[in-house]
C-alpha cells in the first residue's frame, strides 16, 4: 500500500507543487502524513493499517520533489556543500522509509497477535 500511495502522491503532489508552489505543497503534505501516522498507530484492523500506509506513502512521494526544488536555490552557492546535503537527504529519506516499514510490520504483528 505504501508503494501505491507513493505512485498516487508523486503524481498528485508534483502537479500541485508546480501549480501552487513548493512551500504550500510541503505544508499541505503534513496533513496526509499526520493522519497516516495516526491511523497506523491507532489501527484496529488491516484496512485501517493499509489506509494509513497509503497516506504516508502519498506524503513521502510528495515531499521528495517539493523539497528538492524548494531548497536547491539556497544550496546552489556552494557546490560541495550542495552535493553533500543531497547525499545526506537521500540517505535520510531511504533509511526513514525502511524504519517506517519495520515499525508498520511490528504494529501489524502486535495488533493481530501474530508474533
Amino acid at each position: 500500500m505504501y508503494g501505491l500511495g507513493a505512485v498516487v502522491g508523486g503524481v498528485l503532489f508534483t502537479y500541485l507543487s508546480s501549480n501552487y508552489g513548493q512551500r504550500k505543497t510541503i505544508l499541505c503534505l503534513a496533513v496526509p502524513d499526520l493522519f497516516g501516522w495516526i491511523m497506523i498507530g491507532l489501527s484496529s484492523n488491516v484496512a485501517m493499517l493499509c489506509a494509513g500506509r497509503f497516506l504516508t506513502g502519498m506524503a513521502a512521494a510528495g515531499y521528495v520533489p517539493a523539497i528538492q526544488v524548494y531548497f536547491t536555490p539556497t544550496l546552489i552557492t556552494k557546490k560541495h556543500q550542495n552535493q553533500f546535503l543531497i547525499v545526506i537527504k537521500e540517505i535520510t529519506t531511504y533509511s526513514s522509509s525502511e524504519i517506517n516499514s519495520v515499525l508498520t510490520l511490528h504494529t501489524f504483528l502486535q495488533n493481530f497477535n501474530l508474533n
